[in-house]
């Protein structure tokens, strides 16, 4: 079960069942404590139904971003939003689908300057430095910038990030590299360090041929990249108990 793989998730996943749970409990009349205890665990295990739902759909919709590149080798940004404009429209709570391609040093500045004509005219690989500011990547063999990204408004300053250069994220991509598995994570921005907005990340990567490479030599050689996309959990919860929500609550 997808649910029970997502390890980083555990303790966010348990506040969101709670949460729910209580929610939902809240509109519902307690006749008798016998009573009350049935809602409660029927509540419960129909919530946590809906999360983990909820859960294989981001889990199906990732994969089929990162098949997209596998089926067409090479997909243009107009593709990339043609694509995920679909998933967009479909659910509220999406903060952002990106495209995370493995980018050697001698490519960096055909990258760049793509980008730039697409009409991103200051587009550059960034970083994030010991201070957490952001800046120019420095050299080195590899990138892993997020390329492509939608929507665009509002998160214009993270294209071009380099995610290998935030510790987490990197600990995240690079077990995801190695067991050809969805990763995810509940916290709040990594890379601006907004503490405001709590998020739910997932990360799904892709490698060079049609299938996940047996071994963990294979997938780190084959590894190109992952496809990450980052949710609100806030919206999420909304989303899942609307039928329950006191107006106003939110």
């Amino acid at each position: 079960v997808f649910l029970k793989r997502l390890t980083y998730t555990t303790w966010g996943l348990l506040v969101l069942a709670i949460a729910i749970t209580f929610i939902t409990l809240n509109n519902v009349k307690k006749e008798n404590e016998y009573d009350w205890t049935q809602q409660f665990e029927q509540e419960g295990i129909k919530n946590t139904r809906i999360l983990e739902e909820q859960l294989e759909r981001i889990k199906r919709e990732l994969m089929g971003l990162a098949s997209l590149f596998k089926v067409t080798k090479s997909v243009t940004r107009s593709g990339f939003k043609s694509y995920t404009s679909s998933l967009l429209e479909k659910s509220n709570f999406i903060k952002s689908l990106q495209w995370v391609p493995r980018v050697k040093q001698e490519q960096r500045s055909s990258l760049e300057s793509m980008a730039q004509e697409d009409g991103f005219t200051n587009f550059k690989f960034t970083a994030l430095n010991k201070n957490s500011t952001i800046i120019p990547a420095p050299s080195k063999n590899e990138y892993f910038p997020i390329y492509y990204m939608e929507p665009l408004i509002g998160n214009e300053p993270y294209l071009g990030f380099d995610i290998s250069t935030q510790p987490i994220l990197l600990t995240l991509m690079n077990q995801a590299r190695d067991t050809g598995q969805t990763v995810a994570i509940t916290s709040t921005d990594l890379i601006y360090k907004d503490k405001k907005t709590r998020l739910m990340m997932f990360i799904c990567p892709f490698y060079e041929g049609q299938s996940i490479p047996q071994n963990i030599e294979d997938r780190r050689r084959l590894f190109s990249g992952t496809a990450i996309g980052t949710y609100k959990i806030q919206d999420i919860i909304i989303e899942i108990i609307a039928p329950y929500i006191v107006p106003g609550m939110f």
